[in-house]
């Protein structure tokens, strides 16, 4: 065991050890009073019962008193009558001239004591500022050398922040891997801040009232929940309210600026959208063509594949009580086997379903079971009337355009793919999106693009197995004027020689 999980380990039991002490020093009311709430819990649901079942037991439950161990300075008002009188009281107190006075008296002294600490932080400040002018006021020359500001910051950095980052983030990854510890923390508190107390008056109230729908005694259980609240208002560290304030300002501050990287991706796509099928980015060196076709080649892939999943729901209603998750099964189990293994493939393999049916008929098998004569085996769109295997073909075709589990960029460069796919057991969903909440971790990379496959004419490799077998993709292609040789190298050759394309 290395000694920084033993660190680990050591301040995790020493902060429940802490937060033990802490229950039994300072909350131990809290936990002498979630025992009064299970005997209020007991009673009731003995009275529950013994009023079903109609058993004489003379129960009287303890849930409509008010706590014998958590008690106020004051007695809360015993109706809501009163509690209306004496909201009316206040009001007119708070509304006299005489608090009106004193609040403004308050305030008084409150700007004396501001004014007074301005006139001493006042010539402090202006001779600080008078300092650092006159310290940068000559230009720094000394290159390749830090300094003394920085060297302060450098080193109070390393000894402070940076070792503390390292443990924080290591005692974070513990937490994580032993999630049992967050959870043990968590139910210590919810104890120590009277929350178990809260919950278990709930459930007391709840089965005295379904049975005596006592709707005055809601007005006890509304001054009890704020009496066992005090625990809170009393103990809770409110300088954590900053914290948490930060938190969810950052939050907000991510989610605006995901949205706004979302609008303009989007953006971008509607200008892909414009584009021709072709498109050449030319200019100068370090202008970033290869940047923006690589942009434009990520943001082409996953349009592809959104298209792919539009053809397939649009196939998809049109026959709408076929089983297709069963068609998609075996599509996906001969893929699997490499039955199927590119688009041709894939219209054969339809094309062998077809022909089995009109042979044989077989409904089961080749339909999985379809009711053809009761549902159907066309439709019509008002423009074509398309048969059920035309519409099969489409479908398998665009599933396995979506559902292949590689890139779908081809190139002469490198190019990453962050997308993944999930798959419950039904229709399988990829995850496209190009600011995820967490990293993905199951990158693909692009294909590596051979010229012959694009190649209508000559070609470098004769005889070349892949010649012509480009069927779907994106193509991504850099430096293509190198492809075959600049042109001051090619100069003199002659336009028969093998060289030339």
């Amino acid at each position: 065991m290395d000694k920084r999980k033993v660190f680990n380990i050591c301040l995790a039991a020493v902060i429940t050890i802490i937060f033990m002490l802490s229950a039994a020093l300072v909350f131990n009311i809290s936990y002498l009073r979630t025992g009064e709430a299970f005997r209020d819990f007991g009673l009731s649901v003995a009275y529950y019962f013994c009023e079903l079942f109609g058993i004489e037991s003379g129960i009287s439950p303890t849930v409509v008193d008010y706590s014998g161990v958590l008690q106020v300075q004051t007695s809360p008002p015993e109706s809501a009558e009163g509690f209306a009188g004496a909201v009316e009281s206040y009001a007119a107190r708070f509304f006299s001239i005489e608090n009106f006075s004193a609040y403004w008296g308050k305030v008084g002294e409150v700007m004396f004591g501001f004014a007074q600490g301005l006139t001493i932080a006042l010539p402090v400040a202006v001779l600080l500022i008078v300092i650092v002018m006159q310290v940068y006021k000559k230009g720094n020359t000394k290159h390749n050398a830090d300094t003394r500001p920085l060297k302060a910051f450098k080193w109070l950095s390393a000894h402070t922040y940076q070792p503390f980052k390292r443990s924080y983030a290591g005692f974070k990854a513990f937490l994580s891997e032993y999630s049992w510890i967050c959870k043990v923390w968590l139910a210590i508190w919810f104890c120590n801040l009277n929350f178990a107390t809260i919950a278990v008056e709930f459930l007391a109230y709840y089965f005295y009232f379904v049975i005596s729908f006592d709707f005055r005694g809601l007005w006890v259980q509304l001054c009890k929940l704020i009496i066992d609240l005090q625990v809170l208002f009393t103990h809770f560290p409110w300088w954590t309210v900053l914290a948490g304030i930060y938190v969810l300002f950052n939050r907000r501050r991510k989610r605006f600026a995901l949205n706004r990287f979302r609008h303009y991706e989007a953006r971008n796509c509607g200008f892909i959208n414009e584009l021709p099928i072709v498109s050449m980015a030319c200019g100068s060196m370090g202008k970033k063509k290869t940047t923006l076709i690589t942009d434009m080649i990520l943001s082409q892939e996953v349009m592809f594949r959104q298209k792919a999943r539009e053809i397939i729901q649009t196939n998809d209603m049109k026959f709408p009580y076929f089983p297709w998750l069963s068609f998609e099964d075996e599509l996906r189990s001969c893929m699997e086997h490499g039955t199927v293994y590119n688009l041709a493939s894939v219209k054969e393999w339809v094309n062998i379903k077809r022909q089995r049916f009109e042979k044989h008929g077989n409904v089961k098998l080749q339909l999985y079971g379809y009711d053809i004569s009761r549902h159907g085996g066309q439709f019509d769109d008002a423009l074509k009337v398309s048969n059920l295997f035309e519409v099969l073909e489409i479908y398998a075709q665009a599933y396995f355009i979506y559902i292949i589990e590689s890139s779908l960029i081809i190139s002469n460069y490198s190019i990453r793919t962050d997308n993944a796919l999930i798959d419950g057991g039904n229709f399988p969903l990829w995850l496209m999106d190009f600011f995820p909440e967490t990293r993905r971790n199951n990158s693909r990379h692009a294909h590596i693009l051979d010229f012959d496959v694009l190649r209508l004419g000559k070609k470098v490799l004769e005889n070349n197995p892949r010649a012509g077998c480009f069927e779907f993709g994106v193509v991504a292609i850099t430096e293509i004027g190198k492809e075959r040789g600049n042109n001051l190298e090619l100069k003199e050759v002659k336009r028969s020689a093998d060289k030339t394309n």
